[in-house]
């Protein structure tokens, strides 16, 4: 499972984006600048500067405050990253790092004319690069957030396709994969380095994988919980606040990210429309290309509220020690729970710092300390 991490990662580090979110000016107007005749070659025309980067003039305050945002949001968690010693969950301090870099550069551009800017063609490219990496980087987190609560908190035989619809064992690969393949066809379609103008469809597919990946792990992360609360009861504290608090959290995240991912698409869409020779009437331009508020409302504000309810709901003050490492050791899990169980009223015996459960029809309670003895009794 691990290695699909890695593949992950390698994609996210790579994924350029589709000339990134395509923002305009509040006041509506196309830029004057934009060429009325159909260049011969949209590549060198973009290089010497004969198409603006960006059809408005970027605001210099939106700009500095997320800056100041994302930058406090990225050391807050961090910090709550050692302090928890969630290894994995230092993925969320790189996005929010990544993301003030980009809006750092997004400020540079706020004091660069907008008829000019157009000379300016490699700094836009990082910054795509850059404010495009954090929603893959909090993508794979809340996958692999939502992969250790239903380790966690759900009865070993109920770990099953009937009541997860995807059992743990086959959600990191499958989502984690699904996503590094969604990031790859964005990188080859998107082709900002390597062969420009890339295939816009190419990228509009990534894009739309995406999204269908968030889609489903939101689907499956509210089942989880509702699932949970309905049919298991928990007996610890510490996995009831799981199920109650970091649950509900994990959903609501996974919503928005579904949310900015259907405004990815979108903007996939604006980029082909932007780059098509012969070049789009500015005046029939889409909202996306002559506003800049959609891409702050759609995309920047949501990175930004997800990073704030995972650091209120951190992972690391409700997952025991053994779940907070970046590699889930599901084959020492399994080994654990196999030897704590007794005869047929499979008694489930954990270290330290775990949980306990019972299904609806136990009511035996447990107790804490170094050892909690966990008894499921069966109907009888």
């Amino acid at each position: 499972m691990n290695r699909f991490h890695l593949l992950h990662m390698a994609a996210v580090m790579t994924t350029v984006g589709a000339v990134a979110a395509i923002p305009s000016s509040s006041t509506g107007r196309p830029n004057s600048s934009i060429s009325e005749t159909t260049p011969p070659d949209p590549r060198i025309a973009t290089e010497h500067g004969s198409t603006p980067l960006f059809h408005y003039s970027p605001s210099f305050d939106l700009a500095f405050t997320s800056v100041v945002v994302f930058a406090g949001l990225g050391v807050a968690h961090a910090w709550l990253a050692f302090k928890t010693r969630s290894m994995y969950f230092l993925m969320t301090a790189a996005a929010g790092i990544i993301m003030t870099a980009g809006m750092i550069i997004r400020l540079v551009f706020a004091s660069v004319p907008a008829d000019n800017n157009g000379s300016y063609y490699w700094p836009f490219a990082f910054m795509s690069v850059l404010i495009t990496m954090p929603g893959s980087i909090l993508g794979v987190t809340l996958i692999m957030t939502y992969t250790r609560l239903t380790w966690w908190i759900t009865p070993a035989e109920h770990r099953t396709l009937g009541e997860l619809w995807l059992p743990p064992a086959y959600q990191t690969i499958l989502l984690a994969g699904s996503q590094a393949v969604a990031d790859s066809l964005t990188f080859l379609g998107s082709g900002t380095f390597l062969i420009r103008p890339g295939p816009p469809h190419l990228a509009a597919a990534g894009a739309v994988l995406d999204m269908l990946t968030w889609i489903v792990l939101a689907s499956l992360a509210v089942r989880f919980v509702y699932v949970g609360r309905r049919r298991w009861a928990p007996i610890e504290k510490d996995v009831q606040r799981g199920l109650q608090e970091l649950g509900p959290a994990v959903c609501f995240s996974t919503v928005l990210l579904v949310i900015r991912g259907v405004t990815q698409v979108l903007e996939r869409d604006v980029t082909a429309l932007l780059t098509a020779v012969p070049p789009p009437d500015p005046m029939s331009l889409p909202i996306m290309a002559t506003e800049e508020w959609p891409v702050y409302v759609f995309d920047f504000l949501l990175i930004a509220v997800i990073l704030l309810a995972m650091a209120v709901y951190h992972p690391g003050l409700y997952f025991p020690r053994r779940l907070t490492g970046f590699r889930l050791q599901t084959k020492a899990l399994v080994r654990e729970e196999e030897e704590g169980m007794g005869g047929s009223d499979a008694t489930l015996v954990e270290k330290s710092g775990s949980i306990g459960w019972s299904t609806a029809e136990s009511s035996t309670p447990t107790t804490s300390g170094e050892a909690v003895n966990l008894e499921k009794v069966s109907k009888p």
